[in-house]
């Protein structure tokens, strides 16, 4: 396994409640990815789920809201920048379009070390794109963007996926939770600083764990394996990442070595990256704690 540390910052505008999230209860098996059967999920609270939002280039956000406004439906976008002549890194990459969806709730920073600071540096100034939104929720469910997204396949857009299923899937996701990463910290440091926990091996023998859980949020992803490892990587999750495939290989390769259902704890929040129609029905089907009635997986729960 291996651990990356980060110190963000804590003050957005825009989110304005916080929740005690629920984890999700059930795991049922699905025959399709093992032979036998695998598990899938029901029953979280809309604010304990997040989507990753298409064409994100991170995976977290990092503000607490200091000014309780409702978050706005309208979606600004802005022309991505042309490339600088003297350096050969570019953010017009054919899979982006002309434009992208803004997110500016980390503007007002006051953080000193925001990894945001580091990604503008020289070197990454012409590839990182920040204030490109990183999670998907009621906002995002237009039919203009829709339209724009609908053309791009996989992690890049909504190819393959009918409007019918995002409309259906987006507009639950109406929570500030489901907006905002971090909307129950209440920490008073200006900085929210986050484990991120991999599941290479390379903690195996550390001892780290006690410093892993010191972390205000620990983020693990996939066959994230925790139980007798505690010493060396901790037990806390805070956030679990995903996608319905992932998760299902996951299930399949590393249950013999104790991987047998996603972390479940009272601070467990899951974030989903959706690639295919699979993932919103998915999440669909746990939001509405109802039988998925398409795709491959119809009539589980």
């Amino acid at each position: 396994m291996t651990i990356q540390h980060s110190t963000e910052s804590l003050q957005p505008e825009g989110a304005n409640t916080t929740f005690s999230p629920k984890p999700i209860e059930n795991v049922r098996e699905s025959s399709t990815v093992t032979g036998k059967n695998t598990k899938t999920i029901s029953k979280p609270q809309n604010n304990s789920i997040k989507l990753q939002n298409k064409l994100a280039k991170s995976h977290v956000t990092t503000q607490r809201p200091n000014v309780k406004t409702k978050p706005q439906n309208a979606i600004t976008t802005k022309p991505i920048p042309e490339p600088t002549k003297k350096s050969s890194p570019s953010t017009t990459f054919d899979y982006l379009g002309n434009k992208y969806g803004t997110d500016e709730t980390h503007v007002h920073s006051k953080c000193p070390n925001r990894i945001r600071d580091k990604l503008r540096s020289k070197e990454f100034q012409n590839m990182f794109l920040e204030k490109i939104p990183v999670l998907q929720w009621k906002k995002h469910a237009q039919e203009s963007e829709y339209e724009r997204l609908k053309k791009y396949s996989g992690a890049q857009g909504w190819m393959g996926v009918t409007w019918e299923i995002i409309n259906k899937t987006l507009n639950l996701l109406n929570s500030t939770g489901n907006a905002y990463m971090f909307d129950t910290w209440q920490g008073q440091s200006p900085c929210i600083r986050c484990a991120v926990v991999g599941n290479g091996g390379i903690l195996n023998g550390s001892g780290m764990g006690q410093e892993i859980d010191s972390h205000d949020y620990v983020f693990r992803m996939n066959g994230a394996i925790t139980k007798g490892f505690e010493k060396d990587v901790g037990n806390r999750t805070s956030f679990y990442s995903f996608s319905t495939n992932t998760l299902m290989n996951s299930l399949y390769a590393y249950g013999h070595r104790g991987f047998k259902a996603v972390p479940r704890t009272p601070e467990t929040r899951y974030v989903v990256l959706p690639d295919h129609d699979r993932d919103y029905l998915l999440v669909l089907g746990a939001l509405t704690n109802t039988i998925i009635d398409k795709g491959g997986d119809k009539g589980k729960e």
